[in-house]
């Protein structure tokens, strides 16, 4: 069958799963890992007595998604949910939407104590969040808890799913929910950086699961000599992180060595702007002149700033990419260091690949770049006939 077939018959098994769920539970989108439905009616919320509240020590991702879910709840109810510091909690509010995490707010660590939220299970996996609906003192608490900044955003979103509009009111299905990725790093590359800042953009990978983007000039990553356009990657760069997403800078480092330097210098002005991590990128432009050397150096300026492990990528040279065992793959999983990167080969995940990538001295998973479907040559990308 092929792949497009393939891609319509898997919608169709989904939107058929989707359809079959109760109509009294919301169908959550990505589904958590674990959910509790409860037997009690949902919680009707007024939306004059209902505040959205952060810890005082609040990052900006925690922030960030007060200002989501409260952009969500104002386009598909009308209603605009003021956002408060937790010690300001207005008199006669009914319900409280607590978004944060335990070092960002005192509540938070009070209900942990209490043992009335179980924050532990929010750090069993990555970018993982609980939630809970508890009664606080006469009031309705809703409690978002992230293991980290990324989770709170990823929770509230959740959150907002559970909400629905019946007969005039707004209502929230009540559940408890703890949720974690699989997949640990989930990205999508952006071929122009100014798309990024575009109303929306980023918050829509955030709906996605999406955790770290990169920096590339086109389809491609940008060249050693290229100028930079420092005023855009850094609001760029600024707003990929007030959303809690890692973003790396990627440079084309399959040119000739006369280049390596530029390339370097380039690596350099990538973490000067804030780059949490550096991509090394042969990808179709090939392996240059001496790959080995260009990814020590790359290396070392990495360890030189603390970037090291999942924080070093790499797309291998066309020929490397398809093929795990090749032999431009061993030689550069040799330079120390590599065998803990993020190696991005283009082929379809199977135990087999794992395995492979484990003989050539992969110490962690190896990570995949999906390209759009093919109908025709997609062999060529993942060397498996169609």
């Amino acid at each position: 069958m092929h792949t497009f077939a393939r891609l319509v018959t898997a919608l169709g098994v989904v939107a058929a799963v989707g359809c079959s769920q109760s109509s009294r539970h919301p169908v959550l989108v990505p589904p958590p890992q674990q959910i509790q439905w409860a037997a009690e009616p949902p919680l009707a919320i007024s939306q004059d007595s209902v505040v959205i509240a952060i810890g005082v020590q609040a990052t900006a991702p925690e922030k960030q998604a007060a200002e989501m879910l409260q952009d969500s709840v104002s386009r598909r109810f009308g209603q605009k949910w003021p956002i408060v510091e937790e010690v300001q909690i207005p008199p006669g509010c009914e319900t409280v939407i607590l978004l944060g995490r335990q070092p960002s707010s005192q509540w938070l660590k009070q209900l942990s104590a209490q043992r009335r939220v179980d924050l532990r299970t929010a750090a069993a996996g990555h970018d993982n969040y609980v939630i809970e609906i508890l009664d606080d003192d006469g009031r309705h608490l809703v409690v978002v808890g992230g293991g980290n900044p990324r989770g709170v955003i990823y929770g509230q979103d959740t959150l907002f799913q559970m909400l629905r509009e019946r007969a005039g009111r707004t209502e929230l299905v009540r559940a408890s929910v703890c949720d974690w990725a699989s997949i640990p790093w989930r990205g999508r590359p952006q071929t122009n950086v100014g798309l990024y800042l575009r109303p929306g953009e980023l918050d829509c990978y955030l709906r996605s699961r999406i955790n770290f983007v990169d920096l590339r000039n086109g389809i491609y990553a940008f060249e050693p000599s290229d100028k930079l356009d420092e005023a855009l990657l850094s609001r760029a760069i600024n707003e990929i992180h007030r959303r809690g997403m890692l973003v790396y800078g990627t440079v084309n480092t399959g040119v000739p060595e006369a280049e390596y330097d530029k390339a370097v210098a380039m690596f350099e002005r990538f973490i000067a702007l804030g780059a949490d991590g550096l991509w090394v990128s042969f990808d179709d432009k090939g392996p240059g002149d001496k790959p080995e050397e260009i990814v020590r150096r790359v290396l070392e300026l990495g360890r030189k700033h603390g970037i090291t492990g999942e924080r070093i990528a790499i797309t291998p040279p066309k020929g490397a990419y398809q093929d795990i065992s090749a032999p431009f793959n061993r030689k550069i999983m040799a330079v120390p260091g590599m065998e803990s990167a993020l190696w991005f080969w283009t082929r379809y995940p199977c135990d087999a690949d794992v395995e492979a990538a484990r003989s050539i001295g992969l110490k962690v998973l190896p990570s995949w770049w999906h390209n759009y479907p093919r109908t025709l040559n997609s062999h060529e990308y993942t060397g498996i006939p169609p």
